[in-house]
Parts: C-alpha cells; structure tokens; sequence
C-alpha cells in the first residue's frame, strides 16, 4: 500500500476529515465521499429560514484534554478562532438562583480544585468529604480492568456512598455533558477516563473552549481548503449504496447512482448504524460485524431563544436542579441580530436583542415532545433562573433535535467498538465510535481518524 496508494473515505465529518488530513500529509491519495454538500459531519452549522441567521446544529464545546482535536484545529488554521479558558472556571446555578463556583487555582493538580471546591455551596461537609474519598478512590482505579466496563457508574458512585445531592450537584455535571447519558446508565470505565483525565490528570485539562465561529465555517471551509490544496478530492451530495467484497478484500464502493468506484484503499468514517447498511451481506454473519449491532444512541436537544435584550451576562452556566442543564450566550456568533422581527403579538422595538441556546443531554424525556412545548417549558424556566429574563420577550424560538447524536457508552460497550483494522484487508474503521478510549466526543473522532491513517500508513 505504499506511497500515492488512493485512499476512499466514506464520511466527510470529523473522523473523516482528520483521517484525510494525516493521508495527505504521508503522500497518500485521497478521495472523500460525503452524502452531504459540506464535510463535518455532525459539527455542522445551517441558515434559520425566517431570520438568514447561520447557527450550529448543536452546542460544541471542548477542553484542553482534547489534544488530538487541537492539534488537527492548528493543522487546518482553526485553532484562533476558538476561545479556551486561561484556567477552568464553572459558574453553576440551583434552581432557586443561588450561584456557586468551581475554578482552578494556583495549587497543583489535582488540588488545583480544592479551594473553590470547599467554597462551593451547593454540597454541605459532609457531601464534600464523600466526594473527596471518592475521587482519591477514583485516581487510584485502573479503569482498564474489565469489571469496571460491565458495571454501572450509577452502582460505582453507591459503592462510593455517594448522595443523591452530590450527584445532582459534582458527579452529574461532569458526566452527563460529556457521556450525554445519565450516570447511571453509564460504564464505570468510561467515567472515571472523565474524571481521571479531564478533572485529576492536569491542572489545565478541564478549562474549556468553544468557538467563536460557526462550526461550517470552522471545519468545512478550513478541511476543503487544507485537503484541496494537497490534491485531494471531493465526491459530495453523493451516498454510497453498498460495498462489494472477494477475496477477503472490499474490491468495489458502489454508489446510490450505480458507479463503481475499485477500493484499494477504503476507509468508513460514517456513524455504525450507516456502516451496517453498506457493509456486505456476507460480513453481517462475521462476529467482528455482528456485535456492532449492540452500540446504541443517545439524544440531544438545543433550544434557541431571542430575547429583546440581554439577560444574561456571562458566556455560559449550568445548572444542578434545573432542567436547564446548561446555557450558552450565543451573541458572540450572531452578526446581526436586529433584523429578526418579533413574533406575532409581541410589541418589542428589538434594541439590544440577545440569542440564547438551552443544550439539553441525554434529552430522552424531551426528543418526542412537540417543539412548542419545549419552547413554552425552557421559557419558563429561564424566567425562573434569569431574573432579567422575566421583563423581555422572545422574539424568535427554535428547536433543533438530534435523536442520535452521540453512542452511548453503556456498561459493556466497551467490548463492542472495534479497532481500526478489520476482517478485510483493505478495509479500515474510522468514527468516535470507534476503540479511542475516549466517549463520543469531537476529540474521539479525531483520535480514529487518525488511528485509521496510521493503520494504513503503517501497513
């Protein structure tokens, strides 16, 4: 497979990209195929038809333990036009307002937590100490043992007498951005990669960034440019039917108009539920296909509301007890907000109008209710927790639903992600599904599609 050999990728989004990147920079091939008209996947951004506003499919943030992302954000030109925090700092709300603080201090880690942890006023003594035992606990766990991926991190933090209080209040809001599953439901492996990499491992690995543009313009623009002038190409707004296999190799990759591309070199950087439709019929009987089938999804929802004016200061806030989960002030990304006309019935002169997102993980309770509900009920509740919130109007709703927006990271599922190599030779995985050691993240997807460059780069 030396050098020049032509590498088809199947999947334009993040894996796919970062899989391309680290190809062309070794001299290789590379032609992407996307069924969309834009590469990055599920970090995407779109226009609002009413108001011509672009904004993000989702809410994307990363911390500086994304190592891997970062260094493919400096690659591409990106990585200036994300805002990452000096040091860590969290400002989390109770459903009744009152304001607590976690941040980083100038004690090394993992102590760098420590003062403002004591500080935090949500969790009495009694909760802190706990927390603390448990996460002495948790820095001292080899999370590679196998017991730990079948059990429940729910039954973990019981085992580790934790309450129902520092849940909702420590371990949840860590977890459950992240994971974008409920602790409970959660391995145990892959919380405690969480809490030992991104909270214990580094004084910095937890300050968070998140991007000043909108995520097209970061990844698609940026990925097109890099790739097309290392003479990649680009095969997009085209799907992939199937692939045709002999000989222990994927001899063709057919596509939705019948061509037929020869795969000498393929790479599926598409979710696992795509890459089961395309695959094969005969490999659906190979084990190493068969227990794919047991990686499952978990939602997201974002809810966009305009307000009239501002009411909210801050970039970003979560909550312990509120349905909010966590809010984000979207101004920074808007370049026009004045032009959004105000909804029927609402007397507004639009002066100083703001444009908050609601990101809701894990969002089962939310994915099958009607949007105007879940406007009415994120309304009410910003009302609750934004005491500027309750004099302005929303002058524009929008709610935007991810059924599967991320794998889910279950008890066991650990043995189901499969490596980049697989049963055919020439046939590589790539996706943040994938054996990263990481959870569905954004940083996952770039560790595979580097993984999956290095198998074929290595070969």
């Amino acid at each position: 497979m030396g050098e020049k050999a032509k590498v088809i990728i199947i999947g334009g989004g993040i894996s796919g990209v970062s899989a391309a990147v680290r190809l062309v920079d070794n001299g290789f091939d590379v032609n992407i195929i996307e069924s969309r008209g834009f590469l990055g996947g599920r970090s995407f951004s779109f226009k609002d038809k009413e108001t011509g506003i672009e904004l993000d499919n989702g809410q994307h943030v990363i911390t500086k333990a994304c190592s891997m992302y970062l260094d493919l954000a400096e690659r591409l030109g990106i990585l200036n036009q994300w805002k990452q925090q000096d040091n860590f700092q969290l400002q989390v709300y109770d459903k009744f307002n009152k304001l607590a603080i976690l941040k980083s201090s100038i004690l090394p880690s993992p102590f760098h937590l420590a003062p403002s942890f004591f500080n935090y006023s949500h969790l009495d003594i009694s909760d802190k100490i706990s927390i603390c035992k448990a996460l002495y606990q948790a820095k001292r766990t080899n999370r590679d043992n196998h017991g730990l991926d079948e059990l429940p991190f729910g039954e973990w933090l019981a085992q580790n007498k934790q309450s129902s209080r520092a849940i909702e209040f420590f371990w949840n809001l860590i977890i459950m951005p992240i994971l974008n599953d409920r602790v409970q439901d959660v391995s145990t492996t892959m919380a405690l990669m969480v809490i030992q990499n991104g909270l214990l491992k580094y004084k910095h690995n937890a300050d968070i960034g998140y991007p000043l543009k909108n995520l097209s313009h970061l990844m698609s623009t940026s990925a097109i440019e890099y790739l097309g002038s290392r003479s990649a190409s680009f095969t997009l707004s085209t799907t992939v039917r199937s692939l045709k296999s002999g000989d222990g190799q994927i001899k063709s990759v057919e596509l939705q108009n019948g061509v037929q591309l020869d795969g000498q070199i393929v790479i599926s950087a598409v979710p696992v539920y795509n890459l089961l439709k395309i695959l094969p019929y005969e490999s659906l009987s190979i084990p190493y296909f068969r227990r794919l089938e047991g990686l499952h999804n978990s939602p997201i929802v974002n809810i966009h509301l305009w307000y009239d004016q501002k009411v909210m200061e801050r970039k970003f806030c979560a909550f312990g007890d509120s349905p909010l989960q966590w809010v984000f002030n979207e101004d920074d990304k808007d370049s026009d907000l004045s032009s959004i006309q105000p909804r029927v019935g609402i007397d507004s002169q639009n002066e100083n109008p703001q444009h908050i997102c609601v990101s809701l993980s894990a969002a089962w309770e939310y994915i099958d209710q009607p949007k105007e509900d879940l406007i009415r009920q994120f309304t009410t509740e910003m009302s609750l927790s934004f005491p500027l919130a309750r004099q302005a109007n929303i002058i524009r709703a929008l709610v935007i639903k991810q059924r599967n927006a991320t794998f889910r990271c279950s008890p066991g599922s650990g043995d189901l992600r499969p490596g980049s190599h697989t049963p055919y030779d020439n046939l590589f995985l790539a996706g943040d599904w994938t054996n990263t050691g990481w959870p569905s993240t954004m940083e996952s997807a770039v560790r595979s599609g580097y993984n999956a460059a290095h198998a074929i780069i290595d070969k």
